[in-house]
């Protein structure tokens, strides 16, 4: 594909700084926050990287100018680039940059608009639609891989019809979704914009959430004691080869130590 994202006026704007420092009493160090905008605004989702540029910027997502858009705070300037001006969606659809992640090869970010999953060239400003989701789909967490060719994704039937879906906004509807067993693919779309093919299927369990990291950073996210045995706190983390055509059965849970076999960086990680 060679589609582009419309977007306005604002792309490339340079906003001040916003960056400050405070003392924390309760750590005894001191806090440096980047943003103080009267809006929302956030990194990432905890799995995913913000950082390029060498991890001199870090990319965030913000609300200002009541439209959510992308922008990359200089780290030592504190002054923020504007990188997307993209219109507002409506409703399930939205524009929101939880889910985006930066390449750690190339200068590219990658996100959802709406049925679109969208590169952005860092340097130049300039977009790109890797995919096209058909009607009927909702989407979810994108990783990209390692050799930065691939952009893995997560996506499932859209349920917003039969009962109300806002996940981001206290999960309302996550219960009736996981009950419901919507049909889920893991994708693998091309960087360069050669194509895509579905590398898992499921219609047992709701795939949630992707992650194309080493297995410990995955395993020990701040909210599990290091100190823990790992395999016993991952029950649901599922391991598909890459190199193989991946089928339903190519998954298999991690119940035992033995099963680390499969937790390799290689390896393509998710949460059904």
């Amino acid at each position: 594909m060679t589609q582009s994202v419309g977007q306005g006026p604002n792309v490339g704007r340079i906003w001040p700084s916003e960056s400050t420092t405070f003392p924390d009493a309760d750590a005894a160090t001191i806090v440096r926050q980047l943003t103080n905008y009267r809006a929302h605004s956030h990194h990432f989702y905890f799995t995913n990287s913000g950082w390029h540029a060498n991890d001199s910027r870090l990319l965030i997502a913000s609300d200002r100018g009541n439209a959510t858009n992308l922008y990359s705070v200089d780290l030592v300037t504190g002054e923020l680039l504007q990188v997307t001006d993209l219109a507002p969606l409506a409703l399930p659809r939205e524009v929101e940059f939880l889910r985006a992640c930066v390449s750690r090869t190339i200068d590219e970010v990658y996100f959802w608009y709406g049925l679109d999953l969208v590169a952005l060239d860092l340097t130049s400003l300039e977009t790109r639609v890797l995919y096209q989701m058909e009607e009927g789909w909702d989407v979810s967490m994108i990783n990209c891989s390692a050799d930065g060719r691939s952009v893995y994704a997560s996506i499932s039937e859209d349920l917003s019809s039969k009962f109300r879906v806002d996940y981001l906004r206290g999960y309302v509807g996550f219960a009736e979704t996981w009950a419901a067993k919507p049909l889920s693919r893991v994708l693998r779309v091309a960087t360069d914009g050669s194509g895509s093919d579905v590398l898992y299927e499921e219609k047992q369990r709701w795939v949630v959430t992707t992650s194309k990291v080493l297995a410990k950073a995955i395993l020990l996210p701040p909210c599990i004691p290091k100190q823990s045995k790992v395999f016993e706190r991952t029950e649901h983390l599922y391991a598909v080869k890459l190199t193989e055509k991946v089928m339903p059965s190519v998954a298999q849970s991690v119940n035992s130590e033995e099963d680390y076999a499969l937790l390799r960086e290689r390896s393509f990680f998710f949460f059904p």
